[in-house]
């Protein structure tokens, strides 16, 4: 967020309601996440300032009146001498959105999957009138469904003491990773180190997803997004020229052999 002109108070939540949310996990807040005030930190931006707002965090931005509120910590006054001719007008502000999903883990993972040739035999012959759903959509779904699974850690009722050891898991697969579109802008010695680093997240996330794979939870990950309201319940991270066949009978996905299941995995 870049403030542009006139003053604005800011209250962002110190914690996420779910540790590096996906698009398609926002949500409306909560009654009681809104009005637990010890939850935020309150900040105020002047013309020419910028603030970074972490994905998941809770927050507010509002017009106040300034002058009567003078005596509260997180009302600053903003310095005369950075651009005065702005301080008076309107309080408008730029925000800026970082797109993750394609850069993530979990579409690391979309792109390996889609990648594979061994995936391409049918698991459902007939689902609601789409005919041959593959092994590779079914993938697709289980992968999302495992991302999107939250752990006690993750949320902002576990607090943010908790030991990374105690963190790692399914949120891996929500973290973003770097990518760029030329690679003449990465020296060697960097791309390298980059590359190392890219392969090691990249097995820790396979053996995430295939212990955590499970053939009931992703039923019930279909049948909750066959009957959400919107379009973003349906979002997942895998490039949108890709496979984007939605499937829409949970109940067969929750009669097929789960021994076929984790051979594919396998």
């Amino acid at each position: 967020v870049v403030q542009l002109s006139g003053r604005k108070l800011w209250s962002v939540a110190r914690n996420p309601s779910i540790y590096l949310s996906m698009r398609d996990q926002k949500r409306q807040p909560k009654s009681h996440e809104l009005n637990n005030l010890h939850r935020y930190e309150e900040f105020t931006l002047c013309p020419g300032d910028a603030l970074y707002i972490p994905r998941g965090h809770i927050h507010n931005a509002s017009t106040v009146n300034f002058a009567a509120l003078s005596g509260s910590g997180a009302l600053r006054e903003c310095s005369k001498d950075s651009f005065p001719e702005r301080l008076s007008g309107p309080s408008l502000h730029l925000t800026f959105g970082i797109m993750t999903d394609r850069g993530s883990v979990e579409a690391l993972l979309h792109y390996a999957i889609d990648a594979s040739g061994a995936l391409g035999n049918v698991a459902i012959p007939s689902c609601n009138g789409v005919r041959g759903i593959t092994w590779r959509t079914l993938l697709h779904h289980s992968l999302s469904e495992v991302s999107r699974r939250t752990h006690p850690c993750d949320t902002i009722h576990f607090g943010h003491q908790s030991t990374p050891e105690k963190c790692n898991g399914n949120l891996l697969l929500r973290k973003s990773l770097p990518f760029f579109s030329d690679d003449n802008l990465i020296k060697d010695d960097d791309k390298e180190k980059l590359m190392t680093k890219i392969e090691q997240v990249h097995q820790q996330a396979i053996d995430i997803f295939r212990r955590g794979a499970d053939l009931f939870l992703v039923s019930e990950f279909i049948r909750h997004s066959v009957h959400s309201s919107g379009d973003d319940e349906l979002r997942f991270s895998y490039p949108s020229l890709m496979e984007e066949i939605l499937i829409n009978c949970p109940d067969e996905v929750a009669m097929l052999s789960e021994t076929a299941f984790r051979a594919v995995i396998e």
